[in-house]
């Protein structure tokens, strides 16, 4: 069996507890530490006990009532269905329903981490405009090596002849002795002027490509010279030579090429459009005069390098609506309709919890005036019984009040089971997984008072509020604001693109010297051995400008919407409101005529009872009495809590339920003054009134 909370030592009460911890903390401290007479501890005693009725929430004497009345209906309800009792009850006030809410709805915790996540989007647009840097160390060599052959070595001279000469490799060539006098006749005067030319080495030193010697190359069939080859040195002697693979080293006087280079960029993105490139790349080289000296203080130069590309202004791209500009005020717009967007969540879930809360409050008013009547009618059934059994009434008195009391304790019964339902329905929206499945149930306490205080209504102060706080208002002005930034940048996007690209380049060439310090280099940057400038004016114009054209067409057309859905919400909330004060002035006159209505039925109800003492009515009039009195108290409940419902209802159409509520949840003093210096440190500020600039 699960033991109930007492309402004298409610749930949910932290900052209460702490405070109350510390007090007794004190007292207790004190007493240990030092001995104090006995009227000093009577004193502290009366402190502490002051201190706890200030803090504590106590219930008044019929929501007190509830918690024994509810026990001894789930006991019987569990006797009459043989089974254990299972349930439990947790005591909830009003503002702990708020903020459990608060703290366990999922789509809460959903809608609390957009507005961080939109940030770091605002985040990552702005950094466009972070200078970018680059860093680059290199390090480059040139060596150049020789190699040595060793062996004979021959080195041919070629003959050429006519126009085709054909280079061949000497071993496909044929080594002859005596040119054949057959070769000679048919040679033509320029070929043998050409034999004669190279006839100063011997002719066992020649060979001739002849194509006879390959059929398939020769164009004709008589043998044709094609070159006669012959070696300048044929001696046999073995030779040493040295070959030179490069003349990488001949100019640096036979010393590797070798040099560092540490090249630093920096780009920026402009405001108006645009990019800037700066380069920086310091260079360390030694350059040789001589084979064993250098300059020993020209080894360092700079050069650098700047780039402007840019559109000209009046042209696409140029500009506050460029396109990264465009994009950091859509994102700031995004996080700011984030915000936006989680208010209106917890001014919807604020707002559907309250009503909650109250519906289980109109359950348990119902069910407690049920109760009091099934006691009226017991009674009744009770003194019919007597008069029966001292033969004084009839027996048709007696079953008219037998059945009244089952009719009395059907009401029971369904009330019950309604109280059940709309315990459910609130743990539903709170999250308790207990109070969901039915195993524990909600029992208000601490409300009565909210009965007593009422909000102030008037359309024109309600309308001034919402158009200030209605969370719904300022998303419908962000989405507008949000496409006019879009189509103001397609309308830039349809002027001419015309960018303008310049670009200098400073050099010092250390071919000869350089300097001694790269800070000597920088300082003569402005000195360089070449200036470079280089400036372009690119122009593209798409043909017509049909696609860009219909994109800025577009943009227009989803502002233009959006000024009409921005309308609609405003003539919505506005509906909102003129319903919500309908509502609520409606439940409120039925609070003062239900409240005269039930006045009445209990004196009249009184008057009868006393006649029936006195044998002047029948117990029709009298359990017609007790019908009419119960009639009367729950028309009272169902206005008492309609007005509260509007209430809150209405406090959501102005978009105040958060910054209102801590107020209206107040149940003493010290607690009072506690969310006063809460709201005056500006704790409770974030829902509180924003500027009236934050809207259009």
């Amino acid at each position: 069996m699960t033991r109930s909370r007492r309402l004298t030592v409610p749930r949910c009460r932290l900052t209460r507890a702490v405070a109350l911890g510390v007090a007794l903390a004190g007292v207790v401290a004190i007493n240990a530490t030092v001995p104090i007479a006995r009227a000093d501890q009577r004193h502290f005693q009366v402190v502490a006990a002051t201190v706890t009725s200030q803090l504590v929430q106590r219930p008044t004497r019929a929501e007190g009532a509830l918690l024994p009345m509810i026990e001894r209906l789930l006991q019987a309800r569990a006797a009459e269905r043989g089974r254990q009792l299972t349930r439990g009850i947790e005591p909830l006030t009003r503002r702990d329903a708020a903020l459990a809410a608060l703290r366990n709805n999922l789509t809460m915790d959903i809608a609390s981490g957009e507005p961080q996540r939109l940030s770091q989007v605002v985040t990552e647009a702005e950094a466009v405009f972070d200078p970018v840097f680059d860093l680059e160390v290199g390090y480059t060599r040139n060596d150049t090596f020789t190699r040595t052959k060793i062996g004979t070595v021959r080195e041919n001279v070629f003959a050429v002849t006519g126009n085709e000469f054909i280079v061949r490799d000497p071993l496909d060539s044929v080594e002859v002795g005596q040119i054949p006098q057959s070769v000679l006749d048919g040679l033509t005067p320029e070929q043998l002027a050409a034999i004669e030319d190279v006839s100063l080495a011997p002719i066992s030193r020649r060979r001739l490509n002849l194509c006879a010697f390959e059929p398939r190359a020769c164009e004709t069939e008589a043998p044709v010279i094609r070159a006669l080859e012959y070696y300048q040195d044929f001696s046999p002697d073995i030779v040493q030579d040295e070959i030179t693979a490069s003349p990488g080293r001949s100019g640096n006087e036979g010393h590797p090429v070798q040099s560092v280079n540490v090249t630093l960029g920096l780009t920026q993105e402009l405001p108006w459009g645009g990019t800037l490139t700066l380069t920086d790349q310091t260079i360390w080289r030694k350059i040789y005069y001589d084979p064993d000296h250098y300059w020993k203080d020209g080894d360092w130069t700079t050069n650098f390098l700047a780039t402007l590309e840019t559109p000209i202004p009046f042209g696409r791209g140029f500009g506050a609506d460029n396109a990264n500009r465009a994009a950091i005020q859509r994102a700031e717009i995004a996080r700011e309709r984030a915000d936006w967007s989680l208010r209106a969540t917890i001014n919807a879930t604020l707002g559907a919890v309250d009503v909650a809360y109250f519906e289980l409050v109109r359950q348990a008013e119902s069910l407690r005036r049920a109760v009091r009547n099934q006691r009226l009618v017991r009674q009744l059934r009770n003194r019919t019984e007597r008069l029966y059994d001292a033969g004084e009434g009839t027996r048709y008195q007696r079953a008219q009040a037998q059945n009244e009391l089952v009719r009395a304790g059907l009401r029971v019964e369904t009330a019950l089971q309604d109280y059940i339902n709309a315990s459910i329905a609130l743990a539903r929206l709170i999250g308790n997984p207990d109070t969901r499945s039915g195993v524990t149930l909600y029992l208000p306490y601490a409300y009565s008072q909210s009965f007593e205080a009422e909000l102030p209504a008037g359309f024109d102060d309600a309308w001034r509020t919402a158009r200030v706080n209605r969370p719904e208002l300022f998303v419908a002005a962000l989405d507008t604001r949000s496409a006019e930034v879009t189509a103001r940048q397609a309308e830039v996007d349809t002027r001419p693109d015309i960018t303008l690209t310049a670009s200098i380049a400073s050099r010092q060439d250390n071919s000869n010297y350089g300097y001694a310090h790269p800070l000597h280099s920088h300082n003569r940057i402005i000195r360089p051995d070449t200036l470079n400038q280089s400036y372009t004016v690119e122009y593209q114009w798409p043909w017509m400008n049909r696609g860009l054209e219909a994109v800025a067409a577009r943009a227009q057309l989803s502002v233009e919407s959006l000024r009409l859905g921005e309308r609609a919400t405003e003539l919505e909330v506005r509906r909102e409101i003129a319903t919500q004060l309908s509502d609520l002035q409606s439940a409120r006159a039925r609070v003062s005529s239900a409240r005269r209505e039930v006045l009445g039925r209990r004196r009249a109800y009184a008057s009868l009872d006393r006649q029936r003492e006195v044998g002047i009515v029948g117990h029709d009039e009298l359990i017609n009495a007790l019908r009419q009195l119960l009639i009367a108290e729950l028309a009272e409940v169902e206005a008492l809590v309609d007005a509260e419902q509007a209430e809150t209802e209405l406090l959501v159409a102005q978009g105040t339920v958060a910054n209102t509520l801590p107020r209206r949840t107040v149940q003493t003093r010290l607690d009072r003054r506690r969310v006063d210096m809460l709201a005056d440190a500006g704790v409770l500020a974030y829902f509180g009134k924003p500027e009236a600039s934050a809207r259009r």
